[in-house]
């Protein structure tokens, strides 16, 4: 009879228990014997474990169970960490998570307070990639609260990056699907967030896809707020001598103002968008939607004739 391997499951399991690390044998088991490894499955829900990872996992799970014994809880902590970096490295976030887990209660438990950071920060990103972006945004927001509460203002600065891009796929998801006002809510999140980055570029851009979902609304009343919220990323790109985006807010803005029947700003806005196209070196790559909507019978060619060198920042 030919030796087994010694990355075999079945010998592996029977050296964790002999050496008597009877919690290290549970992980190890559920982890080498998931519906998703066996042959009949037909998809990647449970990703299997590599076989030359095998040996890896399964030191890891008895030092982890050795360092607990011990009270090393430092030792404890860095062994789940390999472990969720391993699976993460596999694209096994779901295990990640579930490692990542053990290592933000045990900073908890011990006040280890950069561990929890870490912890929380990487069940946040592990979450996002799985999409699962609400969970991905309790994280975050509960790494910002860790890091105002340390006062802190670089964890506070990273946490808020975070949450724009967490809000940003929400406030997407749900403008796509027709949910406006939820989109709204995720909007006014994201640009919270964003003016705690510091960033005048992210701060900007969240002002203008705020006042993207304000104008979908079509009412008087959230037509104004467009326009509230596109003057400031008009302001930062300017700051910034971003040509496109420039071009980008006036036409937005002459567009609402139109909307809003108030030709004088109309007219003023198309003209400063049709100076800035064509002072631009090169077209942009596709064209801008219509600048005004048929309910207004105003043809954009009548306003700004250079308005196909233009689009959306954002549309690309």
């Amino acid at each position: 009879m030919a030796a087994q391997a010694p990355d075999d499951k079945q010998s592996l399991c029977v050296d964790i228990l002999v050496a008597g690390h009877v919690q290290a044998y549970v992980d190890f088991f559920y982890l080498t014997h998931r519906p998703g490894q066996s042959k009949a499955a037909a998809d990647d829900t449970h990703p299997t474990v590599p076989p030359a990872q095998l040996t890896t996992v399964k030191t890891l799970l008895a030092e982890a169970e050795v360092a607990r014994r011990r009270g090393d809880t430092k030792a404890v902590y860095a062994s789940y960490q390999q472990l969720a970096d391993l699976f993460g490295g596999l694209s096994d976030q779901r295990t990640a998570v579930y490692f990542l887990e053990k290592c933000a209660e045990i900073a908890r438990l011990t006040s280890d307070a950069a561990g929890e950071n870490a912890a929380t920060r990487a069940l946040g990103m592990a979450h996002e990639a799985l999409q699962e972006m609400a969970a991905a945004i309790k994280y975050y927001e509960k790494l910002l609260h860790l890091a105002q509460a340390a006062a802190d203002d670089e964890g506070e600065r990273r946490a808020s990056e975070h949450l724009v891009v967490a809000f940003r796929s929400m406030a997407a998801s749900t403008e796509a699907a027709g949910e406006l006002q939820q989109a709204l809510a995720f909007r006014e999140k994201c640009l919270q967030a964003s003016a705690a980055t510091g960033d005048k570029a992210i701060e900007g851009k969240a002002h203008f896809e705020l006042g993207q979902v304000h104008e979908k609304l079509e009412t008087p009343e959230h037509l104004r707020k467009a326009v509230q919220h596109y003057e400031p990323y008009l302001e930062a790109c300017e700051e910034a001598e971003d040509t496109e985006g420039q071009g980008a807010a006036c036409f937005a803005l002459a567009h609402v103002s139109q909307r809003l029947q108030a030709s004088r700003p109309a007219h003023r806005h198309a003209h400063a968008h049709t100076t800035r196209a064509r002072a631009s070196p090169a077209p942009a790559a596709q064209p801008p939607p219509p600048l005004f909507d048929g309910r207004t019978g105003t043809s954009p060619r009548s306003i700004c004739s250079a308005s196909s060198r233009w689009h959306s920042p954002l549309a690309s």
